[in-house]
């Protein structure tokens, strides 16, 4: 059986703040396969960045302390040391972050900012700019060769993400870590961004995690779903399972709160359901309390 792309078994981040330690993430477990499509999910402070950022170690250490193992393509990415880190940054991961226009340097065009995600992560002999413009074009930025030397202001917000996008490919990963990309963009920008994200997981054969509190993006991308609550796993399995039969109250709720569906989780005698919790801590998706 092949191995997972990323596999995190165990992981903990603690925050070490004045007032004592804040336990963000407590015992999480779940693994990305190649080519697929996981989606963490919760309500804010469920500990959903906190996990994401784990991954390449992006949380500053300290405050941050953490603990388990985080497995990409069977490396344990919290006991690398920096220089091992910098290889898997940008490279075998790649991470595209909640506002891409925040992640873009606003006083270098888009082409440079590229160009240099291209020479640090590729072989030396790739064209650079061109490599640039192709990717610009890949994610649907129209006329690339005249915009590749405009600057990050100068795009829309939908523009700003495929931007985003291409930095994130140009080190060619293998996987992608989106943390709540299309948050900030209205519906139709949304669903492109989306569609654009499912196209080039075809292309290239993206294992993708994917951070979300909106359930409709889960039911459009995503092949598994991973629910955090209060910094552990309270549910997971496959999208079409949670979403049809939940068994934690947690994720009822998340269900119940979602626009247009209807509230239908009740007991034998009509009374709303709370279930039975069910375990999160497995290390393994196939133990008892996963799908």
């Amino acid at each position: 059986m092949t191995a997972p792309l990323l596999s995190v078994r165990d992981l903990r981040v603690h925050f070490d703040v004045d007032e004592g330690v804040v336990e963000a993430v407590d015992g999480v477990n779940f693994d990305v396969e190649r080519g697929a499509t996981v989606c963490v999910v919760g309500e804010s402070g469920a500990g959903k960045t906190a996990t994401a950022e784990s991954i390449t170690r992006l949380l500053p250490e300290p405050p941050a302390r953490l603990g388990g193992e985080v497995l990409v393509d069977g490396e344990d990415t919290l006991s690398m040391a920096e220089r091992e880190l910098r290889r898997v940054r940008g490279g075998t991961v790649a991470h595209v972050f909640q506002d891409p226009g925040a992640s873009l340097n606003p006083v270098y065009s888009v082409g440079w900012q590229l160009r240099e995600a291209i020479d640090l992560h590729c072989d030396p002999g790739v064209a650079a700019r061109d490599r640039a413009i192709e990717l610009l074009d890949r994610v649907g930025v129209p006329n690339a060769p005249v915009r590749i030397d405009d600057y990050p202001h100068e795009f829309s917000g939908g523009q700003q993400g495929r931007i985003a996008l291409a930095m994130a490919l140009a080190g060619e990963p293998d996987l992608l870590v989106a943390d709540e990309p299309t948050g900030a963009l209205d519906a139709p920008t949304r669903l492109s961004i989306l569609r654009l994200l499912s196209n080039l997981q075809s292309e290239f054969g993206l294992g993708i995690l994917f951070v979300t509190h909106d359930l409709g993006v889960v039911a459009e991308i995503g092949d598994r779903v991973v629910v955090l609550h209060e910094g552990e796993v309270v549910e997971r399995g496959g999208v079409h399972e949670v979403f049809e039969s939940p068994t934690h109250p947690y994720t009822r709720s998340l269900l119940d709160s979602h626009p247009g569906r209807e509230r239908r989780w009740t007991d034998e005698d009509g009374t709303p359901s709370d279930g039975e919790e069910r375990s999160g801590d497995s290390g393994s998706d196939d133990e008892e309390g996963d799908r």
